[in-house]
């Protein structure tokens, strides 16, 4: 699991990123402040001669409980208030 975090220039969190299964089944839950929430898969996009390859995000799927269940035991640093606006937001995507 892996989360991101961009901030705005007063320190408030502009949006955030997080990611499950980055080895085998790679799936992506996206928040922006503007409204742009989903969930989607992932996957490395078309080979393209010449050019790196960009990973592509493919639909907008219901969020899983158990994606939640896992945050809450993700074992890592996250500052408190972080990990409790992360989880408003996942809980809010549910209802």
């Amino acid at each position: 699991m892996c989360l991101t975090v961009w901030y705005d220039p007063n320190g408030d969190t502009l949006a955030f990123e997080l990611l499950w299964g980055l080895l085998v089944d790679e799936w992506a839950f996206r928040y922006h402040r503007n409204g742009s929430v989903k969930y989607c898969k992932v996957d490395d996009g078309e080979p393209r001669i010449g050019r790196p390859q960009k990973q592509i995000m493919h639909g907008n799927y219901p969020l899983p409980p158990d994606r939640i269940k896992e945050f809450l035991t993700f074992d890592t640093d996250i500052p408190e208030d972080v990990k409790e606006f992360v989880l408003g937001v996942l809980q809010s995507f549910l209802e």
